[in-house]
């Protein structure tokens, strides 16, 4: 067996179960807020949008996920028809031409529903946090439900804002230093 293809074995050996891991997690959340948002839709009366934010931002996920497996799917297809070739100029060529097969409107699709994931969470984080006060007039389940995954969400927001302010600072400092 040749190092590239232990590599690679290394590789799907490790990655793909973590991807599977968050497939998972970014399908059962939505599932999740969709069955609590509707079964418990008047259990929390100090905010009565906290249950119809959690199955809004569900189905935003929901359908951010079905776009990339529709963009995943037409990658696949390119892929499977026009292998990827060796040599650097070769693959430069193949990955613009990759690009340019992308479908316009399941990018922009994909773009807007970005857009209205991250702000649907900022507009429940606010939603949440503002009653925590007062968490005991909403069902528990509503609103650590929505607490946890807005706390995640700002976590993981706020890591990745700090990983491009450092990946910045570091490319400033390289091109200081040249």
């Amino acid at each position: 067996m040749s190092s590239k293809s232990g590599m690679v074995t290394m590789c799907a050996c490790c990655i793909l179960p973590c991807y599977i891991s968050i497939m998972i997690v970014f399908l059962v959340v939505p599932v999740l807020f969709i069955v609590v948002g509707i079964i418990k839709f008047n259990d929390c009366p100090i905010d009565s949008r906290i249950p119809i934010w959690m199955i809004s931002i569900a189905g935003a996920i929901l359908l951010e996920r079905v776009l990339e497996a529709i963009k995943a799917m037409g990658d696949s297809k390119f892929t499977r028809q026009n292998p990827k070739p060796e040599g650097a100029d070769a693959i430069e060529e193949w990955e613009q031409q990759k690009k340019e097969n992308q479908s316009t409107a399941v990018m922009v699709l994909l773009f807007l529903i970005r857009i209205i994931v991250f702000s649907g969470t900022i507009v429940g984080c606010v939603f949440t946090f503002s009653i925590y006060g007062q968490r005991e007039k909403c069902d528990g389940l509503v609103f650590w439900s929505s607490f946890i995954y807005c706390a995640l969400s700002v976590a993981i927001y706020g890591l990745f804002i700090l990983l491009v302010a450092c990946l910045c600072c570091l490319l400033a400092l390289n091109i200081t230093l040249s």
